[in-house]
C-alpha cells in the first residue's frame, strides 16, 4: 500500500509539472501573438509611400453629385437621388427622391439625408433604405443617432422646433426656442444610443453675443425634468459653431478659441476646456479623436494640425503644408487635398503620403479601407492604391 501511495504521488506530481509546463507555453504563445500583433499595427500606422496606382476608374456620370464617407463606404447623393457604393464602386443601394438643398448626416452606419429648408428627411444604412417622412415645416438642420432616430430643429415663424422623431416619422418629442430664448439655434448631434442631444444657439445680451449649450435626455435621466432638459452651459463673448457626441455621454463643443468636453446623461458636467491660441482654421472629430488645424506659427509650415484624445490630451502635433481645400478624417487617418495634390497623414502624427494627381482635377479624397483611397475629380471616380 505504502509504494502505490508513493507511485501515485509521483504520478501526481508528474502531471501538475506537465500542466504547469502547458500554461507556461500558453501564456508564451499569446504573449508571443500580442507582440507581434502590436508590431505589425505599429509597422502598417509608420509606414509611407512614394506613389500610387490606380486599380479601377469609372467616369463621372454629372457634376453635380456630392460625397461622403460612412463606414467604409461613399454615399454619393443629389437632388435627385443617393447610392452607396463600395469600394470596389459598386451599388449597394440606390434610392431616388426630389430635394432643392441636400444635407447628410452620418453616424455609426446611420444615413441621414434632408432638404434643408424643405420637408424631406430619408434614412439608411449600409444596407438599404430604412425610412423616409415629412416634416411637415422647413428643416434648418437635422442630425442622426446610432439607432435610427432623428432630431431636427424647424422653422416656425420667427421661432424655432426641436423635434424628436422615430425613423419612421412618430414624434417622440418636441420643444420651442425663440430668438431671445435661449437663442438661435446653430448645431445639434445625438449620442450613438439615440437617448442625449445637444444643441447650441446663438444668444445676444446687451449687445454682447454668445453661445447658449443645452443637453437633453429622453431616457431615464430625463424623466420628470421640463422638456428632458439635463444641463444648459452659457458661453458669453464666445461663438460656439458645433457640438458633437464623441462616444458614450462624451460631449464636444467647438468655439472660435478652442474646445470644451462635457461629459454625463443625468447631470452632464463640463471635464475639460482647451485653449488654443492661433487661429483655428478647421475642426474635424470621430468617436476617438478631436482635430484642430491652426496656422502654424513656424513660418516654415503653412498649418499645424493637433489631434486630441477624447478627455482633452494632445496625441499627437504635426505639420501640414499642403495648401488644402478640404479635411477629411477616415479611421485613422486624416486626408487634405486642393485640385491638384492630396496628402495622406496618421492620426499619430506621420505624414504617410504626400503627391499630385496624374490626371484631372480633385473634388474629394475619401479613405475607403487599408492603403486604398477614393479619388473624385471632374472627370471620373478612381479607386488608387498606395506604394
Amino acid at each position: 500500500m505504502l509504494m502505490k501511495s508513493r507511485f501515485l504521488e509521483h504520478l501526481k506530481d508528474g502531471r501538475s509539472s506537465n500542466q504547469k509546463l502547458r500554461y507556461a507555453a500558453t501564456a508564451a504563445v499569446v504573449v508571443i501573438v500580442v507582440l507581434l500583433s502590436i508590431a505589425i499595427r505599429d509597422a502598417a500606422a509608420n509606414r509611407t509611400y512614394s506613389g500610387y496606382v490606380v486599380e479601377k476608374e469609372e467616369n463621372k456620370t454629372d457634376s453635380v453629385s456630392r460625397f461622403e464617407f460612412a463606414d467604409g463606404y461613399v454615399v454619393k447623393y443629389s437632388q435627385d437621388g443617393a447610392a452607396l457604393i463600395n469600394r470596389a464602386l459598386e451599388t449597394v443601394w440606390t434610392v431616388s427622391f426630389s430635394m432643392e438643398n441636400p444635407q447628410i448626416d452620418v453616424r455609426s452606419g446611420q444615413i441621414l439625408i434632408y432638404d434643408q429648408l424643405g420637408s424631406s428627411i430619408y434614412l439608411f444604412d449600409v444596407r438599404n433604405h430604412i425610412g423616409s417622412f415629412t416634416a411637415g415645416k422647413p428643416i434648418l438642420k437635422a442630425c442622426v443617432s446610432g439607432r435610427d432616430t432623428v432630431a431636427a430643429l424647424l422653422r416656425d415663424g420667427e421661432n424655432t422646433s426641436l423635434v424628436y422623431y422615430t425613423k419612421d416619422g412618430e414624434m417622440i418629442a418636441a420643444g420651442e426656442s425663440t430668438i431671445t430664448n435661449p437663442g438661435y439655434p446653430v448645431s445639434l448631434s445625438l449620442s450613438d444610443n439615440g437617448l442625449l442631444l445637444a444643441v447650441a444657439y446663438l444668444t445676444a445680451s446687451d449687445g454682447v453675443t454668445g453661445t447658449t449649450v443645452r443637453f437633453y435626455n429622453f431616457g431615464d435621466g430625463g424623466k420628470g425634468r421640463e422638456n428632458n432638459l439635463t444641463a444648459e452651459f452659457s458661453y458669453p463673448g464666445i461663438f460656439a459653431p458645433e457640438v458633437c457626441y464623441l462616444k458614450g455621454s462624451e460631449c464636444a463643443v467647438f468655439t472660435d478659441s478652442g474646445f470644451t468636453i462635457i461629459k454625463g446623461s443625468s447631470a452632464p458636467k463640463e471635464v475639460r476646456s482647451v485653449a488654443i491660441r492661433d487661429d483655428i482654421c478647421s475642426v474635424f472629430h470621430d468617436g476617438s479623436n478631436l482635430g484642430i488645424i491652426t496656422r502654424s506659427s513656424d513660418r516654415s509650415h503653412r498649418y499645424l494640425m493637433s489631434i486630441y484624445s477624447t478627455n482633452g490630451n494632445i496625441k499627437s502635433t504635426s505639420y501640414i503644408d499642403i495648401a488644402y481645400e478640404r479635411v477629411r478624417v477616415c479611421g485613422d487617418e486624416v486626408i487634405f487635398s486642393n485640385h491638384s495634390e492630396f496628402c495622406v497623414v496618421s492620426t499619430g502624427g506621420k505624414i504617410r503620403f504626400r503627391g499630385r494627381l496624374k490626371e484631372g482635377s480633385i473634388s474629394d479624397a475619401l479613405k475607403t479601407g487599408g492603403d486604398r483611397i477614393l479619388v473624385l475629380t471632374d472627370q471620373k471616380m478612381e479607386v488608387i492604391r498606395l506604394h
